[in-house]
């Protein structure tokens, strides 16, 4: 499993969410069962976690399902005796089970409809952009002048941006990042992906020439965590904020995507290209 917070899990493993497996509710602590209450997430936190978890399971589902098809929801209930329903003291010898599995069962029953009925409604999926803050950990903020030098241009590409009117080179992502873009991107060509309407505009081929592809659409930011977060990229903010001389203001985001010698377009000024595959042409 990857290291760092659950976004970067959640990441990691949705290729597996995806595709056409049973969801398996468990609810573990160590190979124990663990109360859930009535299913509030103000008091029982990770609840939120096996939202996200049976969200990105039940969407891949649905984006692949015929009709007839069907995803099971198995609820584990199983004894005490191999260490699954955690029992707790009560008096001397005494002990009970924590909680009543059965009861317990329905209420996963329950959050698993909630998640599966917007899965269902297209368009329902959350807008982002209502979050003024990273959903994960994709990018360190710095927390000190020291942690910012490390993302700051040299006085001799400010110079050489205000002479040609570009820069190149500049690495914005490590390869970790790119690889959660990419995987998050790959959805996001699906018309019937949760939050597709949610898009500004959206183009599965914008080349006037059929032999040819080039995807382009405007809005990812508030579909996927990754495309949002990217806002907090530290070293794409510095960069910005050194070529425009002040403050950096957000406008809007583009998702240009093609096979490599596909297609045409050149973007126009202080437009910031982040490459997420490798071009064979030397730029």
């Amino acid at each position: 499993m990857v290291y760092g917070g659950f976004q970067n899990k959640l990441e990691f493993i949705r290729p597996v969410l995806s595709g056409e497996l049973p969801a398996r509710p468990d609810r573990g602590s160590g190979s124990m069962q663990v109360d859930i209450g009535s299913g509030d997430v103000e008091t029982h936190p990770y609840i939120a976690h096996f939202r996200d978890l049976w969200s990105a399971s039940f969407s891949g589902f649905l984006e692949r399902a015929q009709p007839g098809d069907y995803i099971p929801f198995v609820p584990e209930l199983l004894s005490p005796r191999i260490y699954y329903a955690r029992r707790l003291a009560v008096s001397g010898s005494e002990r009970i089970e924590e909680c009543d599995r059965w009861e317990q069962a329905l209420v996963l029953r329950r959050i698993a409809g909630s998640v599966l009925n917007p899965s269902r409604r297209m368009g329902m999926h959350r807008d982002l952009s209502e979050i003024h803050h990273p959903l994960g950990e994709l990018f360190d903020w710095p927390k000190s002048r020291a942690g910012w030098d490390q993302y700051r241009l040299s006085d001799e590409q400010i110079a050489s941006y205000r002479e040609s009117g570009y820069l190149a080179g500049v690495r914005l992502l490590d390869d970790r990042q790119v690889e959660v873009l990419r995987s998050q991107l790959t959805g996001l060509f699906s018309k019937s992906h949760a939050g597709h309407s949610l898009f500004y505009e959206y183009h599965s081929n914008e080349s006037a020439n059929p032999e040819t592809v080039l995807f382009h659409a405007l809005g990812a930011w508030r579909i996927e965590p990754a495309f949002h977060d990217i806002l907090w990229c530290p070293a794409f903010v510095m960069a910005a904020s050194q070529l425009l001389g002040g403050a950096v203001r957000f406008w809007h985001d583009q998702l240009f995507c093609k096979p490599a010698k596909h297609a045409e377009w050149w973007p126009g000024t202080r437009t910031t290209l982040i490459g997420l595959a490798r071009s064979p042409w030397r730029t």
